[in-house]
């Protein structure tokens, strides 16, 4: 395969390097795109800190103000200002202050955390086949397109004109770098003496929490199209072992489910399809042709996320259900000569 392909976040404006990826070694930066797409449950972290005993109930004459100027003030700081201390600070002078502060620290880490969650991804390599009108009809890439294109006449990197190719414009952007780094340090307490000396450790530890991502270990997570409201369980992505002489499981290599879970998400948002590959391998012209009729591209251009099943669950009460479609894509990423036994690893811990 092209080692040129790139994911481009057609949002935000920028592209993730991703070299490599589909090669049958391992796959060494197959977490970049799921940690910049998993948001975290900062919810279930700060409905802890509510419902227990562990902040005061004081009230500062702060709250005086009204709420929507309170909101206004918070929702001016960013990720990448030097404010965002100040929000964790304020959180915990007491419980209202908490609540007051709660959508903003979910706003503060997510974007920090998990810029590229909701986005509209699609991967691409430079050729005939990603020019101007051969993209997904559901997406509104051509018309975004041509405006940009007028507007920015890019070319590739080799000074020769990019026509209306995807990939030549989105090396023109900005390379995408996943640095989740905490939001905040210890050391940014050191220019706040007044804070700091009235910070127990117990608010310096809920400090250190609010500034960290809520990743809990035992949450089934999912894979999310927020477009189309399907989603792919990260449990089946886990491959079962058969035993070190298990030649399939040897062939697999990888037993992360994250590297499988970003190998399916690389496949399923790339465009043109990956002809002739499942996982990296190479099949007849007769598997080729039946892989990319049921495959081609089933979540190119759409808006993806990693997200918990709890959180699934209540975008779905009162609206439109979410749909499993974790057999589907499995199998239109299986050859068709060895689908029974590639099902049979990537079998979830329920039925599929």
């Amino acid at each position: 395969m092209n080692p040129n392909w790139i994911i481009v976040d057609l949002d935000q404006r920028v592209y993730l390097d991703i070299a490599c990826a589909h090669d049958t070694s391992p796959l060494q930066k197959a977490e970049i795109p799921l940690g910049a797409l998993r948001v975290p449950c900062t919810d279930e972290l700060l409905n802890g800190m509510l419902q227990g005993h562990v902040l005061s109930q004081r009230q500062a004459p702060l709250f005086r103000l009204p709420p929507e100027l309170l909101h206004d003030i918070l929702d001016m700081v960013n990720p990448r200002d030097g404010y965002v201390a100040v929000v964790f600070i304020f959180a915990l002078v007491c419980k209202l202050a908490l609540a007051v502060a709660r959508p903003h620290i979910v706003r503060l880490q997510q974007r920090h955390f998990s810029p590229l969650a909701g986005h509209r991804l699609i991967n691409v390599v430079h050729t005939a086949s990603t020019l101007s009108g051969t993209y997904p009809e559901r997406t509104s890439m051509d018309n975004e397109m041509r405006t940009l294109f007028v507007s920015d006449s890019i070319g590739t990197e080799s000074g020769e004109a990019a026509g209306a190719s995807l990939y030549g414009l989105a090396k023109s952007w900005r390379r995408y770098v996943h640095d989740p780094r905490s939001l905040t340090a210890a050391t940014d307490l050191l220019y706040r003496p007044s804070a700091v000396s009235r910070m127990s450790m117990d608010d310096f530890r809920r400090f250190r929490a609010l500034s960290t991502p809520h990743y809990p270990e035992c949450t089934p997570w999912v894979l999310c199209n927020l477009s189309k409201r399907e989603y792919i369980r990260a449990d089946a992505a886990a491959p079962r072992s058969f035993g070190n002489n298990d030649q399939c499981t040897q062939r697999m290599g990888v037993a992360k489910w994250e590297h499988q879970l970003a190998h399916l998400l690389l496949t399923c948002i790339c465009w043109p399809p990956i002809s002739g590959t499942a996982f990296g391998r190479r099949g007849t012209e007769l598997e080729d042709a039946q892989k990319v009729d049921f495959g081609r591209g089933l979540w190119a251009g759409d808006r993806i996320e990693m997200t918990t099943v709890e959180r699934i669950c209540a975008q779905s009460e009162g609206g439109e259900p979410w749909t499993d479609v974790t057999a589907d894509v499995l199998r239109a990423h299986c050859m068709k000569s060895e689908l029974s036994k590639d099902l049979a690893l990537y079998a979830p811990f329920g039925t599929l």
